[in-house]
C-alpha cells in the first residue's frame, strides 16, 4: 500500500532538509576518491646549457602522501632525441617537499627535455582513481 501522498512529500522535504544539513556542516555521504598527489614540480632554471646543472624543487603537497615508509624517488632527464641522464635517486620529505640538483649531459642536444621523476604517488594512479598525469617538468636545452 502507498503511503498518502502528504507523507511522501513529508519524507521528501525531510531528506532535502537533511541533505543540506549534512553538506553545510562539511559532511559529505560518501567519501572522497580524490587522490592525494605531491606539488607540483619546477625546474630551475627552465632554459639550461648542456653541462649546467638543474635545480629540480617540489613543495609541500596539500594532503597527506600516505608513506608507509621513508620512500626514494628516482630522477631521469630524457631529452628530445631519445637521450637520457643517469637515474638519481632523491629522498622527498614527509610532506612530498624536495630539492635536488641534475647536471645536464654534455651530450645532450639542444631542445626540450623532460624530467621524469618515479617513485611518487602518481606511479600508483591505477584503475581506482583514473589516469594520472605523469610527475614530470619540462625543461629547454639550449645549444
Amino acid at each position: 500500500m502507498k503511503a498518502p501522498a502528504k507523507t511522501r512529500t513529508a519524507r521528501f522535504v525531510m531528506s532535502i532538509a537533511m541533505a543540506t544539513a549534512l553538506a553545510a556542516s562539511g559532511l559529505t555521504a560518501c567519501a572522497s576518491t580524490t587522490r592525494c598527489l605531491p606539488a607540483e614540480l619546477t625546474a630551475s632554471p627552465a632554459r639550461i646549457a648542456a653541462g649546467d646543472t638543474l635545480t629540480l624543487a617540489s613543495g609541500p603537497a596539500e594532503c597527506d602522501l600516505g608513506f608507509e615508509s621513508e620512500p626514494i624517488y628516482t630522477v631521469v632527464l630524457y631529452s628530445s632525441t631519445a637521450q637520457q641522464s643517469e637515474p638519481l635517486e632523491v629522498a622527498p620529505g614527509e610532506d612530498g617537499t624536495f630539492s635536488s640538483e641534475i647536471s645536464i649531459p654534455e651530450s645532450f642536444s639542444p631542445g626540450i627535455a623532460t624530467v621524469v621523476v618515479t617513485g611518487s604517488p602518481y606511479d600508483e594512479c591505477g584503475n581506482e582513481s583514473g589516469s594520472c598525469a605523469q610527475y614530470s617538468v619540462d625543461v629547454t636545452i639550449t645549444g
